[in-house]
């Protein structure tokens, strides 16, 4: 494995980016950011965040947006990027419940202490491969090809369906099957 950081992109007020810089730097490259809109520019001109940590409530799109937008896009390291939403809310019942029904992959109560946020940030982030593919997908991806294999689309399909199932939406699904692909993809 390399020994380059892994990054996580924090998106909150300039305190928390500090004390996410403090806490994580060590161990991460953390980016910073202080707003939606910003955060989610990042998303798209950045493709080795490993994880996200954002607040709820941002400027100009609010974490609960952007999360969405995230679960909504059709990159799939951006559908499947583990989120960590933040919120410093003392009654944050409901909102826990909607960020995760949103797709969040796990939910801070701030002020947190150190153990806790590198403890989540271990069990979230990602490791990748060299060529930037989830290690976790190595089985699933044709090294030849670099396109998903059966089980790759197995999976998958179980994850869209969930996530329409989720949202009440709904799935397609094309199958094409190419005679003589051998023959092609040695050429």
């Amino acid at each position: 494995m390399s020994t380059e950081k892994l990054t996580i992109l924090v998106a909150d007020s300039r305190l928390i980016l500090k004390t996410f810089s403090r806490i994580l730097g060590d161990d991460y490259t953390v980016i910073e950011v202080s707003d939606g809109e910003e955060a989610w520019e990042k998303l798209q001109d950045e493709p080795d965040i490993s994880a996200l940590f954002c607040d709820t409530k941002l400027p100009h799109i609010s974490g609960l947006e952007l999360l969405q937008r995230l679960r909504k896009d059709v990159q799939p390291r951006l559908v499947h990027l583990p989120v960590v939403m933040l919120t410093g809310d003392s009654d944050n019942e409901a909102l826990r419940e909607q960020a995760l029904g949103y797709g969040a992959s796990d939910f801070i109560t701030k002020p947190f202490d150190s153990a806790e946020l590198k403890a989540r940030a271990k069990a979230h982030v990602k490791l990748r491969s060299a060529n930037g593919d989830v290690e976790a997908n190595i089985g699933t991806i044709d090294p030849v090809t670099k396109l998903g294999n059966k089980p790759f689309f197995l999976t998958q399909g179980e994850q869209m369906a969930s996530f329409a199932n989720r949202h009440h939406s709904a799935i397609s699904l094309l199958l094409i099957k190419i005679d003589g692909f051998d023959a092609l993809a040695k050429q």
